[in-house]
């Protein structure tokens, strides 16, 4: 069960647990983070089993998941909590060896929203001062979008009929329990309480009782008593005891047919919200909600009746989460009255763009451009071995012609070309002899391989000819790509915020105002065949 949750706060701070096996990796992310404001560390785990049963004490929005621990390691514990929780965001972090670079690229196809390397001084290693600060990065971006949809099931919950249901069914059963309680107290006082006798009883009970003390001639008992219709305080024992039996056998007879009046008179009663609004009566409901398997949120009822203002604290949980929710949701409306239309220029190539979030997509997005035999270029945000995982991966499951642009090539038509980690991906040459170029050019927008310098350079060569698909991802890298292909006739079109795990990098091109569409990934291809009316791309590179 859990504690009261306060919703103002509930809806800012990002609640966060640590698993790791190692104690000095824990202590540092409590460094890292002890200064960032809205972040708490709800709690730490150093294997799989601890983490699970932190889950099921508390809300988190955020889980940084090691992957090599004793006893449950991080893949085995992953499918675990997103069973626990479908909407938590969990970010895998480990060293960086191809071992586990192809286990992480693997829990991100399952449902990680993301990975970190540990700082290392090994050739592919970040070091700490860039480890401190992606992570925080990410932890926040991910929090945030963990936040706003977590609030916004709470609302839908709360304001659900189910939960009212819940609330006056809870009433309806403390209402019962207190007439029951009532009726059986005066029951049980009826009973045991003794009744005033008059003279001539007085004088029949003290001819008993003497009679009682006076020994018998014969050794026969004495004969049984007759049934008393009061209590008398003043019987020998075993009168009493006789009396406290059938008196314990009256009182559960009384209870029983008192709760069946009870019941009976409560199912003839109305039950629903405007009667029992109306009645004013106080509601013990605590509105605390926790996890189920599924992401469902369940309301607690607790066992006790001092909460005489429930009703109103579910009003302004309502009001408090609804107005959080509402401002989000004007700001994305707003956002998306900049949508503008499609470019007048078919494109040649498709550019494709992604950070946290978008390998879940990825794959299945490439395969259906591939299929429809586009050319594309593809600057995904991960360290070196991911994206040579990544292309290998493309290659095995979806039978994609993939490639890492290791070292410079030719363009060449129906090929799916994938920037390699730390190095940017360039276009050069001639828009009928189009070369690819590796770049180990300063990082642009904080990160290497970024957006612009392949949007840029693309469109260097082939003017407004190009499609730019935006994935989900933190930050605004190619946000000014995405400008300048807008402004050269391009198209581009970007995930919708509902399916993105973090929406930096779409609701950016947004800003820009260069998207034409915001959609699933599962759509983007179907749109643009039938925006730009080809089933095939036209002749020539493309």
């Amino acid at each position: 069960m859990l504690d009261e949750v306060d919703y103002l706060d509930f809806t800012t701070s990002i609640n966060v647990m640590l698993v790791d096996d190692s104690k000095v990796i824990r202590r540092a992310y409590r460094g890292i983070f002890a200064d960032v404001p809205d972040l708490i560390i709800g709690a730490e785990a150093a294997d799989g089993l601890e983490a699970l049963s932190h889950q099921r004490s508390q809300v988190f929005d955020v889980i940084i998941l090691d992957i090599e621990m004793p006893k449950m390691n991080g893949m085995q514990t992953l499918p675990r909590l997103l069973a626990f929780d479908n909407d938590i965001k969990i970010l895998m972090s480990s060293t960086l060896t191809t071992k586990n670079a192809t286990i992480a690229m693997s829990a991100m196809q399952t449902g990680a929203a993301d990975y970190i390397s540990k700082p290392s001084t090994s050739e592919h290693g970040i070091s700490k001062f860039e480890f401190g600060d992606q992570i925080i990065s990410k932890v926040l971006t991910i929090g945030r979008e963990r936040k706003a949809n977590y609030s916004l099931q709470i609302l839908k919950k709360l304001r659900s009929a189910e939960y009212m249901q819940q609330v006056v069914e809870n009433q309806r059963r403390l209402r019962m329990h207190h007439e029951v309680k009532q009726k059986l107290a005066n029951k049980i006082v009826a009973v045991k309480k003794p009744t005033p006798l008059d003279s001539k009883q007085q004088d029949q009970t003290q001819n008993k009782e003497v009679a009682a003390r006076t020994p018998p001639a014969t050794e026969t008992p004495p004969p049984a008593p007759e049934r008393q219709k009061a209590f008398d305080p003043n019987a020998p024992a075993y009168v009493k005891r006789l009396q406290s039996q059938q008196s314990s056998a009256n009182i559960s007879k009384l209870v029983r047919k008192t709760q069946l009046e009870a019941l009976e008179t409560h199912s003839k009663k109305k039950t629903d919200i405007s009667d029992f609004v109306a009645d004013k009566a106080p509601v013990s409901v605590s509105v605390t909600p926790s996890y189920v398997p599924g992401g469902l949120i369940n309301i607690n009822v607790p066992n006790k009746e001092q909460d005489t203002q429930a009703l109103e604290a579910w009003r302004t949980a309502i009001g408090r989460i609804e107005s959080t929710i509402v401002a989000k949701q004007k700001q994305v409306l707003e956002l998306e009255k900049r949508i503008v239309k499609p470019g007048a220029l078919r494109p040649r190539i498709i550019t494709v763009c992604g950070s946290t979030g978008a390998p879940t997509f990825l794959g299945g997005l490439l395969s259906r451009l591939h299929k429809a035999g586009f050319t594309v270029l593809v600057t995904q945000h991960m360290p070196p071995l991911f994206t040579e995982i990544l292309v290998k991966e493309l290659i095995r499951r979806f039978s994609i012609d993939a490639v890492e642009v290791a070292e410079q090539m030719p363009l060449t038509d129906k090929r799916v070309y994938v920037a390699q980690g730390n190095t940017h991906l360039t276009v050069s040459g001639s828009r009928t002899k189009p070369m690819l170029i590796p770049s180990q050019a300063p990082p642009v927008n904080f990160t290497r391989p970024s957006v612009e310098p392949m949007l840029s350079s693309a469109i260097d060569v082939f003017g407004g000819e190009v499609l730019h698909i935006v994935l989900s991802g933190c930050g605004e890298d190619g946000k000014k790509g995405a400008q300048l292909l807008r402004q050269c006739g391009g198209t581009v079109i970007a995930q919708e915020h509902a399916s993105a795990v973090a929406w930096g990098m779409p609701e950016a091109a947004l800003e820009a105002g260069a998207v034409s569409a915001l959609l699933h990934p599962k759509e983007m291809v179907e749109w643009i065949q039938k925006q730009f009316e080809f089933v095939t791309p036209t002749s020539g590179t493309h």
